[in-house]
């Protein structure tokens, strides 16, 4: 998705190149101002480095704010006067491409010539913190586009100095979240000269497309071999043939909330996407939905299935202590989706004592006074 993207912001910008290459530099524009809040920019860090392709690497921030940068400028023989940036869908830390390889490097991301994408391209690259995590709670304009934007501006400056006067043109891109912020970056704010989002998210995404996609999982983990083969060449076509009908409702709801049924065939392995990560939002958002599913009318579990009455997971324990994230008990807790079967059958027996690391960095440390029937599948 990521080398689609890409090669979509390069083809995208291949017309005003050759314009751009016509023309002389562009002056920088010095008169534009800063945003207030990130007008002190600072570099702590400025070397070349040979890996993945040979590049100056230059980290920063803004003073008094946890804002972080890093650009990684091209040899001046090769710069051709642009730069990209990557937004990612949370804020995240500055020195991301740094950790990625394969297709998703995007400093050394390797074309037929073996050329890293932004050098063969003539551009540097941009990336930042966002902001910080902490910056969440605030003004949403701050990891949603003014950090971004501030480095955006700071490196056209620096590159100025390295380079000659001229103003470098400027690709943003992101997915999901990122494509997000790329949209409301560009929309509100002249730092770029082009964007491209993918995989853009919907005002449906949360949580509405990743509960779809775990209901279905749930209900119809045993027929999604039948739906497939009906949708498969050769097959009836009829993909609700041999579904019962809380099934049938199942796969008919997910469809028309836009889950394509061919999707289907990596079952065994979608998994819940980023739902455990946006779980703790959405409970504070709405924490009563969490009751009220259970017991006021109109909602489903208020007048259960068979199927959600044995899905359920019901253990009564008694909290002997709450462990925060610095004591030497929660360094052996065990968290993750991926742990929760086991997690499940340990607490469920008796007098077994074990943790549980929350979202809050906050453990638990409980013992069981009465066991549950664990459901063969969770």
């Amino acid at each position: 998705m990521l080398v689609l993207a890409v090669a979509t912001l390069i083809m995208s910008i291949a017309g005003q190149v050759r314009a751009q290459q016509s023309m002389a530099p562009q002056a920088a524009d010095t008169a534009k101002p800063a945003d207030p809040l990130f007008n002190q920019p600072y570099v702590d860090i400025d070397e070349w480095r040979d890996k993945p392709v040979q590049h100056r690497y230059v980290h920063g921030g803004f003073k008094g704010t946890n804002a972080r940068f890093s650009f990684y400028f091209p040899p001046k023989e090769q710069y051709q006067g642009r730069f990209f940036q990557y937004v990612t869908p949370v804020p995240t830390s500055e020195n991301l491409a740094q950790q990625s390889t394969g297709a998703e490097d995007k400093i050394g991301f390797a074309i037929s010539s073996g050329i890293g994408l932004a050098t063969s391209s003539g551009a540097y690259l941009v990336e930042t913190n966002e902001g910080s995590l902490s910056v969440l709670a605030g003004d949403q304009k701050i990891p949603g586009y003014r950090v971004n934007g501030a480095a955006a501006e700071y490196s056209r400056v620096l590159a100025t100095q390295m380079f000659g006067p001229h103003r470098p043109y400027g690709y943003v891109f992101g997915g999901s979240g990122g494509a997000f912020k790329t949209i409301s970056g560009f929309e509100n704010s002249d730092s770029w000269d082009g964007a491209v989002s993918y995989v853009v998210g919907s005002p449906q995404a949360i949580p509405n497309v990743f509960t779809a996609r775990l209901l279905a999982l749930r209900i119809l983990k045993d027929k999604f071999p039948s739906i497939l083969d009906a949708m498969e060449p050769g097959g009836s076509g009829d993909m609700y043939r041999d579904l019962n009908p809380e099934e049938r409702d199942t796969l008919r709801e997910v469809t028309l909330l836009g889950f394509p049924p061919l999707g289907w065939f990596n079952y065994k392995t979608i998994g819940p996407g980023s739902f455990p990560v946006l779980f703790g939002g959405i409970r504070m958002m709405d924490h009563a939905y969490f009751e009220d599913f259970w017991k006021v009318p109109g909602y489903l579990g208020a007048n259960p299935p068979d199927s959600l009455l044995r899905a359920r997971i019901q253990h009564e324990t008694t909290v002997k202590k709450v462990i925060t994230a610095g004591d030497p008990e929660a360094r052996t807790a065990s968290g993750g989706v991926s742990a929760l079967p086991q997690r499940v059958q340990k607490c469920c027996r008796p007098e077994q004592r074990t943790q549980v690391l929350f979202p809050q960095e906050q453990a638990i440390l409980y013992s069981s006074k009465k066991s549950t029937r664990i459901p063969e599948r969770l």
